[in-house]
């Protein structure tokens, strides 16, 4: 349990600079290292970093975009 936490709270911050932050190479980065997290854990437990997610199915980069399918 522990390290499903550890894990969303690694993983939060990564979302967010996906998200936010206007280098494309450090979104793509950052959304690499998330999933690489999110994949660690059970999919219940990841179930709130669920609206980062949703907010980079709608990045106006088509690359954001195109990640998050991989």
């Amino acid at each position: 349990m522990a390290r499903t936490i550890r894990a969303r709270e690694q993983a939060r911050p990564l979302l967010v600079a996906a998200n936010n932050h206007g280098d494309l190479a450090v979104k793509l980065s950052s959304l690499k290292q998330a999933k690489d997290i999110l994949l660690s854990v059970p999919p219940s437990h990841a179930a709130e970093l669920f609206p980062y997610l949703v907010e980079l199915h709608s990045s106006p980069e088509a690359l954001v975009r195109k990640h998050l399918l991989d």
